[in-house]
């Protein structure tokens, strides 16, 4: 690639803080947009699979047995941990929760409780992914131009389409959430398309990042974004139109949601000296961030054992808990799960212990 890479962008980070905050304010009671949160985690999802920072050729990686064996041991280590140690936490925290039925089934992802169907969700993502990189692949093999990312955005845009069309909850599902769950693929492939088209920026010999105009037209459009995700809420929509009192635009238009996210994301890392991309980029903002998989994790947990209601009293202590909770999470598991997938060595993980305490 033409451009230098960073290992992580802290603007992405900081666009995973503000959806985690809509989901835990949704189970709060509060704007409920947390279909919207999780419009934003598809596509961040899906970005990060086509477009993994310093990787210059992932269809290729994970053609070969050692690029899949590392790819799935980094998912593992990236997700399991955590995951398992939040779930042991509430199987002895709260009884009533998870029998132990219940608790290998949540741990093997054949169903899912409550909130944890995006994570099921994402984990059969990723077991199918390599078969679409494949794809990719051979459309690149077949297509030799400098525009091959550009056909490949396209390409998986048309799978989008497909699998949203044809992949119903009766042809395909999950079990998850109280009942059939269609798999969400399409959602997924909309945060890799834009994966491709990053890529395809990323090659050329164009740079915006020092543009006004770009800076302007990408703070407007992301100003616009967040503005959407406040007012197209049910809670507000609801004073415009009574009948709207029950549409969540989240669950009912996932495609605009999740394409809109995509494009925040092209908007923040194309423009990544603009206002929004120093915002969201903040050390505070991003840190957020990077502690949001685990509050998506244990925040819903939380509200059940407090038995909380809708106050905002109650949000800002579930807000609290949960960060508090995810940031001894974050340095106790998921940073040296992170850490022992990269370097397979315990001493490694020694030393960052020794040094964290």
């Amino acid at each position: 690639m033409c451009k230098e890479v960073k290992n992580r962008n802290a603007s992405i980070d900081g666009l995973r803080a503000f959806a985690i905050v809509l989901i835990v304010a949704s189970h709060c009671g509060f704007l409920s947009q947390g279909g919207v949160g999780n419009a934003i985690f598809f596509a961040i999802s899906g970005f990060f699979a086509a477009m993994p920072f310093g990787v210059k050729n992932v269809e290729k990686e994970l053609l070969t047995f050692k690029g899949i064996v590392r790819y799935y041991w980094k998912k593992i280590c990236r997700i399991l941990p955590v995951f398992y140690a939040v779930l042991f936490s509430v199987y002895v925290l709260m009884p009533g929760v998870f029998d132990k039925r219940s608790l290998i089934k949540n741990m093997m992802f054949y169903e899912s409780y409550g909130h944890l169907w995006f994570l099921q969700q994402e984990m059969f993502m990723y077991l199918c992914l390599p078969l679409v990189f494949c794809l990719m692949y051979i459309i690149k093999k077949v297509v030799k131009c400098k525009y091959n990312d550009l056909i490949c955005a396209v390409a998986v845009l048309m799978l989008a389409f497909l699998s949203k069309k044809f992949l119903s909850g009766e042809i395909l599902y999950l079990v998850g959430n109280g009942g059939r769950q269609m798999v969400r693929f399409f959602q997924f492939f909309i945060g890799m398309s834009a994966g491709y088209m990053y890529r395809a920026y990323l090659i050329s010999e164009k740079d915006w990042s020092n543009n006004y105009k770009i800076r302007l037209l990408a703070d407007s459009y992301n100003f616009l974004f967040i503005v959407f995700c406040i007012i197209s809420s049910r809670s507000i929509l609801k004073y415009w139109n009574a009948e709207l009192e029950n549409y969540y635009v989240g669950w009912q238009m996932p495609s605009l949601c999740t394409s809109l996210a995509a494009i925040s994301i092209l908007v923040l890392l194309v423009a990544e000296k603009s206002l929004f991309a120093r915002i969201m980029g903040n050390r505070y903002v991003a840190f957020l961030g990077r502690i949001s998989f685990s509050i998506y994790l244990i925040h819903y947990f939380i509200i059940t054992y407090l038995g909380l209601h809708s106050t905002i009293r109650n949000m800002l202590m579930v807000y609290v808990a949960s960060i508090g909770v995810s940031i001894i999470l974050y340095y106790l598991i998921e940073k040296p799960a992170v850490l022992f997938a990269k370097t397979m060595s315990f001493k490694e993980i020694k030393t960052y212990y020794s040094k964290l305490f």
